[in-house]
């Protein structure tokens, strides 16, 4: 195996790693997609002949210390904000994870920042278009056996560092197949909670089962409020995914693997922060 191909299945999770069958836990060899059609950017993918030549020439860089791993994602940087911005596209900055249960904790690190003295409620719509861990992330726990930079931690245990996360979800469909409108329950939740804790709306937008979506929610809702909208592997309008915040708000957002996030705060929370 080429330093190269050892660099793709190592240095992660347990997800990319071969068994000694030489594929990975999903059954996949993630060199190799001849005559595989992929349907979407999911971790355990084949690096397609395309992506794989690009991904070879940063890895050759790096390396050969022509470029730093920060260069490549500057540029990488660049290249997505001109994909993605428009004139009514306020600012932006992208942030890098290795998959997108990794980039589920961004939130929750940013609230954590703003309200170090708070515990955090998550409310997690359509939990059943979500991966497993996607959820345990977005509740503060361990998504994986092992991390980027631990090799042995409890899936499924607490991340710890004095982060308690809550959470409320809230299913895609009733009992008999029929879309729910949970706009109503989430404000009422946000007002239980608004007080004792910090609140994180997890709107998960491109459906897998084809629902239609809105992020009306959004504007019509509270403003003290961090706004997650998981764009569930970009499967969504270019309008959609450009909207930004009302004017006045403090937006963060992440869209390198298909996943923005929105915090609309005062300019007193701004100020204290």
């Amino acid at each position: 195996m080429s330093e190269f191909e050892k660099a793709i299945t190592s240095g992660g999770d347990e997800r990319i790693e071969l068994k000694d069958n030489g594929l990975n836990k999903y059954f996949l060899d993630p060199l190799n997609a001849e005559g595989l059609l992929t349907r979407a950017s999911c971790t355990c993918s084949p690096l397609g002949t395309d992506v794989k030549a690009r991904v070879k020439a940063a890895f050759k860089m790096i390396t050969s210390e022509e470029a730093s791993v920060e260069d490549i994602r500057v540029k990488q940087r660049f290249r997505m904000k001109a994909l993605l911005q428009n004139s009514n596209t306020s600012d932006f900055n992208i942030f890098f994870a290795p998959s997108g249960s990794d980039l589920c904790y961004y939130p929750i690190l940013f609230s954590k920042i703003i309200e170090p003295n708070k515990p955090i409620m998550s409310l997690i719509t359509r939990p059943e278009e979500l991966g497993t861990g996607s959820i345990l992330a977005n509740t503060a726990h361990y998504h994986a056996e092992k991390t980027q930079v631990l090799d042995n931690v409890e899936k499924g245990g607490e991340i710890g560092c004095g982060i308690k996360v809550d959470h409320m979800l809230f299913p895609a469909r009733d009992t008999d197949g029929g879309i729910v409108d949970h706009k109503r329950k989430i404000y009422e939740a946000i007002e239980t909670y608004r007080e004792t804790h910090t609140i994180l709306v997890n709107l998960v937008i491109g459906s897998k089962s084809g629902i239609e979506d809105s992020i009306t929610i959004i504007n019509d809702g509270p403003k003290d409020v961090t706004w997650v909208i998981d764009l569930c592997q970009m499967r969504a309008r270019p309008k959609l995914q450009r909207r930004a915040p009302d004017p006045g708000g403090l937006a963060v957002a992440d869209r390198s693997n298909g996943t923005k996030y929105r915090r609309r705060v005062q300019p007193c929370q701004l100020k204290s922060s």
